[in-house]
């Protein structure tokens, strides 16, 4: 019985108002005013406002148009591939909306470097969401799938300015694309380099209480000096991913483990990504906890600090 999947990340990884619905009434008259005064001479700048401002009023199709408009006029920016791409998944057309996310990607790291876009990292973030959405199945001819994956690659390559979430969900997506057609060598290079481990080891179930069971001490909290460790299951990762199998014990409610050992030359603070597919989970470094999952979201991003040397590291997660 599979339990659910955990994503593991150890890698040197506001509320907002909208305008109200008639100020974008307003807003929508000045821009089409301006754009009917200038004619062929309306900025591109103007016809992208123009298209959100449509897009936000409900009038979608006409709103793509515009969009449309401003990106044949020269504008590539974040913000104009972004309402494009938007349009492109939500009436379905994949192809042309992945097309659109890896371009709106490919704009985030040309403005990391040149500094001029403050919209570029948020996008971006939004980019690589999306393109894990859309999934690695297939969306052209087998060469063009391959040459994807080549441009994703090249892209994963100088991504090093994106936001860490955003370089992370590129990295998860990036695998999954170079896996699709046996490129596994390169797969594992990205792993490496996001901080997958590369092998964790599976105990459990353990109690019988889900939730309350993440404040009972197991031995397995202390992988170090738990007097069953042999009988910890090894499990090979593949893209930051393990799946909690409960089949080698008896299947019931309680928590499993997920255990690893990592090594630093020196003492390091460093950033830790933690899916757990919405379930409690706990964190345990060297038989110490280090955090507790109280209000489950979909992706934890926490720090932690190790001194140099070797650490088992053990995630505690509630299976129903």
């Amino acid at each position: 019985m599979t339990y659910g999947v955990l994503w593991v990340m150890l890698a040197v990884s506001a509320s907002c108002g909208g305008p109200a619905f008639s100020d974008l009434k307003a807003e929508r008259a000045a821009l089409s005013r301006r754009i009917e005064r200038l004619g062929t001479g309306a900025t591109p700048a103007t016809r992208r406002d123009y298209g959100f401002t449509l897009a936000l009023l409900g009038e979608a199709t006409a709103g793509e148009k515009e969009l449309f408009r401003a990106r044949a006029a020269g504008l590539k920016d974040a913000r104009t591939l972004m309402g494009l791409a938007l349009r492109a998944q939500d009436t379905l057309r994949s192809a042309e909306a992945r097309d659109l996310w890896t371009a709106v990607l490919e704009t985030a790291v040309l403005e990391a470097a040149r500094g001029r876009d403050p919209w570029a990292p948020a996008i971006a973030e939004m980019a690589a969401h999306r393109l894990l959405n859309i999934g690695a199945d297939a969306q052209e001819s087998v060469a063009g799938e391959r040459a994807y994956g080549d441009r994703l690659f090249r892209l994963w390559h100088k991504s090093a300015g994106l936001p860490p979430e955003a370089r992370q969900e590129l990295a998860a997506f990036t695998g999954q694309v170079l896996r699709l057609f046996g490129r596994e060598k390169d797969a594992q290079a990205v792993d490496a380099a996001r901080g997958c481990p590369k092998v964790f080891y599976i105990s459990g179930p353990q109690g019988r209480l889900s939730r309350l069971d993440q404040a009972t001490a197991f031995p397995p909290d202390d992988p170090a000096r738990d007097p069953g460790r042999a009988g910890y299951r090894r499990q090979a990762m593949r893209g930051c991913e393990v799946a909690l199998d409960g089949s080698a014990g008896p299947t019931r409610a309680g928590v499993m483990y997920a255990v690893t050992w990592v090594s630093f030359p020196w003492d390091v603070t460093v950033p830790l990504t933690v899916e757990s597919g919405g379930e409690l989970f706990s964190l345990y470094v060297d038989g110490v906890l280090r955090y507790r999952e109280e209000e489950p979201v979909r992706r934890r991003l926490l720090s932690l600090s190790f001194d140099a040397g070797w650490h088992a590291v053990a995630v505690k997660v509630s299976v129903p």
